[in-house]
């Protein structure tokens, strides 16, 4: 019985042993474990992080295309406002252009009005001894 008990003994040292290298194990998983919950919790934070940041970003880009929109509304007022100043700037080179020709025929009519002046002040200024030539009149 003393083989028995021996072979008993020896077996449950071993049990003993394996358990201990089982606890040492778990142990050693139970700390990776930890580090992989202290991972993962950092990475939770990071994760919140991004999303405020991404929710940063996105009420950025709401204003900069509210902004963009207002610009645009402002180019097509200039649009318009320009195509109106180049309607008014073709109306007075029309008008500039008609007041150049209007100009020509009062050029042209002072310049007939001077002849007709002129030939009917020039026998006034004869002297009294000259005679009156049939050409000039």
């Amino acid at each position: 019985m003393d083989e028995r008990v021996f072979g008993v003994d020896e077996s449950s040292s071993k049990v003993d042993e394996r358990v201990s290298e089982v606890d040492k194990s778990s142990s050693k998983v139970d700390e990776r474990v930890s580090e992989v919950d202290e991972s993962s919790s950092k990475m939770d934070e990071r994760v919140s992080e991004v999303d405020e940041s991404s929710s940063k970003v996105d009420e950025r880009v709401s204003e900069v295309d509210e902004s963009s929109s207002k610009m645009d509304e402002r180019v097509s007022e200039v649009d318009e406002s320009s195509s109106k100043v180049d309607e008014r700037v073709s109306e007075v080179d029309e008008s500039s252009s008609k007041m150049d020709e209007r100009v020509s025929e009062v050029d042209e009519s002072s310049s007939k009005v001077d002849e007709r002046i002129s030939n009917f002040l020039h026998p006034l200024f004869l002297s009294p001894f000259q005679p009156v030539c049939a050409s000039c009149c």
